[in-house]
């Protein structure tokens, strides 16, 4: 900054004419005024970094809870879906005269015994035990573990010539079904197929990478070698239980008396709805967020102490058999 300078002589009153005073005047900022003007740019400064970064946080936490919303409606949506249609085999209305596939996988018979079985907060090594296929490196103790066989809800006349899935094939009978490896060949009688879909459903202790720690709702699905092999379908999903509604009335009402996390077969044979609930976390920690909170999922209780956001789901869904249905006379 430039400063002019100029000079004026001025009288120093009437009497004496001969002294002079310089009066200097400064055209610009004194040293007060400039630190005034810094000082108030810092403040400016200071208040829109604050809003900018309250805005940024604001954003990322709505962003947060829109991908908890979402991801916890998605695990909802597969679990309900499958529970729903449980034990359902197109238009077999006896499903103990479907003749089985002499065959199973990781685990489950590829039969229509047993529609829905389940495992309340096994450990690791027992998952492993019931279910081979899932590898106990890779299960995030703590939840549930869900299996279901049904076949698709539509069924075709004529399976793609290149599949080798499985098939529920029907004939012009109620009471008559095959479960049977499609090879190409349609049946020369009049037939249905309804693709065979057992599913087992856990958690995996993570999603894309081992090791990368972000707990994943995967399901065990069957694909045409015969094998279950995992579908990853949701991240962030930490567990979910299950409890079964048990019909204790004689004669049965199809109302439930009581919940149970853990039915034992005569229990599930009387099951006539279920309760879902599902736990879900954020992707990634909020280090200025403590959450020492705990979440009741059902009879369970879930205690946590850390840096994620997290939110409960739960839901009912009437199932559609017993688990017992296979063996109705």
């Amino acid at each position: 900054m430039i400063l002019e300078t100029n000079y004026q002589m001025i009288p120093d009153g009437p009497a004496r004419h001969d002294e002079r005073r310089v009066v200097r005047q400064h055209a610009g900022f004194s040293l007060v005024e400039l630190m005034i003007a810094i000082t108030l740019g810092l403040l400016l400064t200071a208040a829109i970094a604050t809003i900018f970064v309250g805005g940024n946080r604001s954003y990322k936490e709505d962003d947060r809870f829109a991908r908890m919303e979402e991801n916890g409606r998605f695990a909802m949506k597969f679990l309900i879906e499958d529970l729903s249609m449980a034990g359902f085999w197109g238009v077999v209305s006896r499903p103990s005269t479907i003749t089985p596939l002499a065959s199973s996988s990781c685990g489950l018979a590829i039969s229509t015994v047993d529609p829905i079985a389940t495992l309340h907060n096994p450990t690791a090594s027992a998952v492993s035990t019931a279910y081979s296929c899932i590898t106990s490196a890779n299960f995030y103790s703590g939840g549930d573990v869900l299996a279901i066989k049904r076949v698709q809800g539509a069924s075709v006349a004529t399976p793609p010539a290149s599949s080798t899935d499985v098939y529920l094939r029907t004939v012009n009978n109620p009471t008559m079904g095959y479960l049977i490896q499609y090879n190409g060949t349609p049946d020369p009688a009049p037939s249905l197929y309804w693709q065979y879909i057992p599913r087992i459903y856990y958690i995996r202790n993570y999603s894309v990478t081992a090791g990368d720690g972000i707990p994943t709702l995967v399901r065990k699905a069957l694909n045409s070698s015969l094998n279950m092999v995992d579908e990853p379908l949701v991240e962030g999903v930490e567990r979910f239980q299950v409890e079964f509604g048990i019909d204790d009335t004689t004669p049965k009402d199809g109302i439930a008396d009581r919940y149970v996390a853990a039915p034992i077969s005569t229990e599930l044979a009387n099951a006539v709805n279920a309760r879902v609930y599902v736990l879900v976390r954020g992707l990634d920690r909020d280090l200025i967020y403590t959450n020492a909170k705990t979440y009741n999922l059902g009879s369970t209780t879930v205690t946590v102490n850390d840096n994620y956001h997290r939110r409960v789901f739960a839901s009912t869904v009437s199932l559609r058999n017993p688990a017992d249905a296979a063996m109705m006379p």
